[in-house]
């Protein structure tokens, strides 16, 4: 996806469409960031998913709603 979005913006900038450039650099950005996010989301998940499947193979917290939850 950012890829796509820096070759629209080197497009942009060869037709001097600079405004657009521009908010093409800031897309890139907030793209950037969003998959980060769901980058360190997802791998937080697999962690936690990881770690209450050990937790109940060794007869650890359960998944009852207002179980202690380990920090």
């Amino acid at each position: 996806m950012i890829d796509v979005l820096k070759d629209m913006r080197q497009v942009a900038l060869q037709n001097a469409m600079l405004d657009f450039a521009e908010h093409l650099d800031d897309a890139i950005i907030v793209a950037a960031v969003e998959l980060g996010e769901r980058q360190v989301n997802a791998t937080v998940e697999e962690y936690d998913r990881e770690n209450r499947q050990s937790l109940r193979m060794l007869g650890g917290f359960g998944e009852a709603e207002g179980a202690p939850v380990p920090c």
